[in-house]
């Protein structure tokens, strides 16, 4: 995989307000490729990411040292933490606190701490390292193993009514596009977040919009408490997957290619051979 940052982009690139972007493809089977890698080992493993900023006078860009100095600019530490974040799979959170937040601070402000040597990774928030945590699980981790899942159904069932079937024979039976929050009871931080919504059956995997939602790789022998509140005209179903032939940087070049002013910046799936 041949990853590009660029920092000295054309706003043309950029549908306005945006001040970055990361295109990650991941692989739906194993054995597929992009740009003469090598193929891919299973299905969901990551074959390119890129990323572009913003760099075009509209918006400034500052490095920690330069940002006390230059007050209208955004921190580039931040939004390039943002970014990588998704190179290691992880998507947008809805937790304000979160690294992967998807609106940057404002102009002269950064979020969480800085990174330091006792706390290399103080930028991040703990919704960010849970995320990671579950993407790349620690076998010998018994610290980490607490799991918390459920539905998330309206108090009137008849609501469901409204939904129209996801496939013949297969009504709603649950809320798609809830955020669902496990709270340290005892101390109020954000331990971990996760979308629901659905749930997805190995013999079957015709996806299931029954309400589902699992949180995995939270510290056991806490107290939580379990929130839920909805992501209305923020999420649907195309925020979550999407099918397309068009596949950023297939050609193999890392040089800088701004993208179609109308392409849409949502994880990319590259399709199985046909």
């Amino acid at each position: 995989m041949a990853s590009t940052v660029c920092v000295n982009q054309s706003s043309d690139a950029f549908t306005f307000g945006v001040i970055g972007f990361t295109r990650v493809v991941t692989a739906n089977a194993a054995g597929v490729s992009v740009g003469g890698g090598a193929p891919a080992a299973f299905a969901g493993q990551i074959l390119d990411s890129d990323t572009l900023f913003n760099n075009s006078g509209q918006v400034t860009l500052a490095t920690p040292s330069a940002l006390a100095t230059s007050p209208g600019a955004y921190d580039l530490e931040s939004l390039l933490t943002h970014e990588l974040g998704h190179y290691f799979g992880l998507d947008d959170s809805a937790v304000r606190r979160a690294i992967l937040y998807p609106f940057a601070p404002p102009p002269g402000t950064y979020i969480g701490n800085r990174p330091t040597a006792s706390a290399p990774d103080g930028q991040l928030a703990d919704d960010d390292r849970t995320g990671l945590r579950v993407l790349y699980p620690d076998p010998a981790d018994t610290t980490y193993v607490g799991t918390i899942r459920g539905q998330i159904v309206p108090a009137n069932p008849f609501a469901l009514a409204i939904f129209p079937a996801t496939s013949p024979g297969a009504p709603v039976s649950g809320i798609f596009g809830t955020q669902v929050v496990a709270e340290n009871a005892d101390t109020g931080a954000i331990v971990a977040a996760a979308m629901g919504g659905w749930s997805c059956n190995p013999s079957n995997p015709v996806p299931q919009f029954d309400g589902s939602y699992r949180i995995d790789k939270l510290p056991v022998g806490a107290n939580y408490k379990v929130y839920v509140e909805p992501l209305d005209g923020l999420a649907t179903s195309e925020d979550f997957y999407e099918t397309s032939s068009g596949i950023c940087n297939a050609s193999g070049s890392v040089a800088c290619t701004a993208p179609a002013v109308n392409t849409n910046f949502t994880t990319r799936v590259q399709p199985a051979a046909q």
